[in-house]
C-alpha cells in the first residue's frame, strides 16, 4: 500500500486498528512487540465472539527522508520487512510510506514531533483508544490496553 491509498482514520475497515508512526529506520524495532499487542486483541475480540471482518489490521506508516539516497535505503528496507511478515504470515500488517506529512500533522494530532515512534490503537471513525511512543511496555502499558478492550468489549455488547 501507498500513502495515496489509505486516507487514515477514514480510509481504514470497520473496528479498532493498531497505527504506528515511523520517523527513522530503527523504529522498525519497536513493531515487534506491537505485534504481539494486535495479536493478543484481535485473539481477546474473537474469543467474546465480537471481532469484526477485517478488524485489527495494523499500519506501520514510514515518513521517508528528503534525502533521496536515504529514501533508497528506507525502500529497500521497507521491502525487507514486508518480505519477513510474510514469511511470518502477519497478513494484517501493512506498511505504507509518504514523504510529506500534512502541514500540521503532529499539532492536529496532539503529539510531538521529537522523533519517537508513535503507535495508536484506533477505530475507524478516528477515536483514538489508547496512544503511546516507542516500544510497547508490557510491564507499564499492559493494565492500560486491558482496560481499553474491556471498554470496547462493553461497547460492542451493549450495542
Amino acid at each position: 500500500l501507498r500513502a495515496t491509498d489509505l486516507l487514515l482514520p477514514d480510509g481504514l475497515p470497520t473496528g479498532v486498528h493498531v497505527v504506528m508512526l515511523m520517523t527513522r529506520r530503527k523504529h522498525i524495532e519497536h513493531a515487534d512487540s506491537w505485534l504481539g499487542v494486535r495479536s493478543a486483541c484481535e485473539r481477546l475480540l474473537a474469543e467474546r465472539g465480537i471481532a469484526l471482518k477485517g478488524e485489527m489490521q495494523m499500519y506501520i506508516c514510514c515518513l521517508l527522508p528528503r534525502f533521496w539516497p536515504l529514501r533508497l535505503i528506507w525502500r529497500f528496507r521497507m521491502r525487507h520487512w514486508m518480505k519477513l511478515l510474510q514469511e511470518e504470515e502477519h497478513t494484517q500488517v501493512h506498511i505504507l510510506s509518504c514523504t510529506t506529512w500534512a502541514k500540521g500533522f503532529f499539532g492536529k494530532m496532539q503529539i510531538h514531533n521529537d522523533g519517537r515512534a508513535h503507535t495508536m490503537v484506533i477505530r475507524n471513525d478516528g477515536e483514538i483508544l489508547w496512544a503511546g511512543h516507542d516500544r510497547f511496555q508490557e510491564k507499564f502499558q499492559e493494565r492500560e490496553m486491558v482496560n481499553v478492550f474491556k471498554e470496547e468489549s462493553q461497547l460492542r455488547e451493549d450495542a
